[in-house]
């Protein structure tokens, strides 16, 4: 039984290690040709003709298909089928003793007749259920998992289809020895795509229960070589910028002043005074992101996020009979969730990860995204803990805007500045935006909110990586944000 296992993990070896000189041999020939020439390989995406989850980036390739690596847990599986076959291998020689015996004066005939009715049929028989068992079968149920994964990536279209959607970690399946045991537990840590993963450093994957630093290791290097995180050129990357997705605010001013609207793939923060519109933009923008492309919407879902109680369905109804859109339909589109403290804030985010590999999302919204922050942690000393957490929520939603290339968008509070120091003697508007320097370097572009007149606001921006500071007016209505009356503009 020993010799059996043994012998099968020798002659699986043997295989596998000329398989892959093989195949590194005539690629250093043919460095330009697919040398897969028959042989089985893992499957890569071709980056050249897929789009990453960046809203409509292309991607170039980075690095060649690696050879297959070494399979252990198929050698282990047929050192185990040699050592259970050999009961059934005892009764079959057992078998040709009694049927071929040796005589007096000859023993090569019986030899012969043992041996080739050996090789003809136990030794086909054996070798066929071994390789059907062990190999056809797992590799078939890998092949079948890819239709799911394509199923998913289906669902993820519902708006404006399938090409942005992300990778599912399935894809790790099978890759260097990934059971779907490990991939099952990375998902119950939170990470629900291969991008999550390979955003994720790998001393957070090993605090993953039942991840060990040798695992978490592996998991991240499959998950960066399906995932292209290298240089590229500017040309190519003026290429992805000039392809984003804007969605429109429902105020042509407000969509000049922004380029296009709010920006998907980045955070964009609305902080300001109450009674300056910030939620009202939130509910405009619930709705405008559903709508096609050609319209200025993103062609998605929404998902909302209130910690104040500020949500209203009903003003959802009044954006959606402004665009001609079925109120029942945008309703079912938004995704809520009540947030009650700051810890159960970052785990709405951990649920939005796995609903966006489930159907497409096209914008995130938080309302607010410090309140709750106001009252969890008082006074200057729990200030540090404050900030970290912060710090952690809002990186993990810039993390689902790279991964899943949807709209962040933000609200935050202000608060008065009551030090008296020199710059209240120039500063005619005390009040600045809390959060500190974690939500200003966390935003990609901060817009400022106040006070006009009647129904009119005035949004400027306060700070962006490419927009000008300047502002514009544009007016709160019963059909949400829209651009002010010619009345509302001579008044001001």
């Amino acid at each position: 039984m020993i010799t059996n296992s043994i012998l099968a993990g020798i002659a699986d070896t043997v295989a596998q290690t000329l398989t892959t000189i093989r195949i590194r041999s005539r690629r250093l020939q043919h460095p330009s040709k697919d040398i897969s020439d028959g042989i089985e390989m893992p499957s890569y995406p071709d980056y050249a003709d897929e789009k990453s989850p960046y809203a409509n980036e292309y991607t170039i390739p980075l690095r060649p298909a690696p050879p297959p690596a070494f399979d252990f847990e198929r050698i282990t599986r047929f050192m185990a089928y040699g050592f259970i076959i050999s009961p059934l291998q005892y009764q079959w020689f057992s078998f040709l003793t009694r049927s071929f015996p040796f005589g007096k004066n000859s023993k090569t005939i019986p030899t012969l007749q043992r041996v080739a009715l050996d090789q003809l049929i136990f030794a086909p028989i054996g070798s066929f259920l071994g390789h059907f068992k062990f190999i056809v079968l797992p590799e078939a149920s890998s092949t079948m998992s890819a239709p799911e994964a394509d199923d998913t990536q289906s669902a993820y279209g519902d708006g404006a289809g399938g090409p942005g959607a992300p990778t599912p970690l399935s894809a790790l399946e099978g890759l260097a020895g990934l059971t779907t045991r490990d991939v099952k537990l990375v998902i119950d840590g939170g990470f629900n795509t291969v991008e999550a993963v390979a955003y994720t450093p790998r001393r957070v994957l090993e605090q993953i229960k039942g991840i060990s630093e040798q695992k978490a290791t592996k998991i991240l290097a499959e998950a960066s070589k399906l995932v292209p995180m290298g240089f590229t050129t500017a040309t190519e990357m003026h290429q992805r910028r000039s392809e984003l997705i804007s969605i429109t605010t429902g105020s042509k001013q407000l969509d000049t002043l922004l380029a296009g609207g709010i920006e998907t793939g980045s955070v964009t923060e609305i902080f300001g005074e109450f009674r300056t519109g910030k939620s009202q933009i939130c509910h405009t923008l619930a709705v405008t992101c559903q709508l096609p492309f050609d319209m200025g919407g993103g062609e998605g879902k929404c998902l909302y996020i209130d910690t104040e109680g500020t949500f209203r369905p009903v003003r959802l109804l009044s954006v959606a009979n402004r665009y001609g859109l079925s109120g029942e339909e945008v309703l079912d589109n938004v995704a809520y969730a009540r947030a009650y403290n700051s810890d159960h804030q970052l785990q709405l985010l951990n649920q939005a990860s796995t609903m966006m590999c489930e159907t497409r999302f096209s914008l995130l919204i938080v309302d607010s995204a410090t309140s709750l922050y106001r009252t969890d942690f008082s006074g200057r000393g729990e200030l540090s803990s404050r900030q970290t957490h912060l710090a952690k929520f809002m990186r993990t939603l810039q993390r689902l805007a790279d991964e899943f290339g949807i709209a962040v968008v933000i609200t935050n509070q202000v608060v008065a500045q009551v030090d008296g120091g020199p710059s209240a003697m120039f500063n005619p508007d005390p009040k600045k935006p809390i959060g500190g320097n974690i939500i200003a370097h966390a935003s990609t572009t901060r817009l400022s909110l106040k006070k006009g007149r009647a129904e009119t606001r005035i949004c400027k921006i306060y700070d962006s990586p490419c927009l000008p500071e300047s502002d514009c007016l544009f007016a709160i209505t019963e059909e949400g944000i829209a651009d002010p009356s010619p009345k509302d503009l001579e008044k001001d």
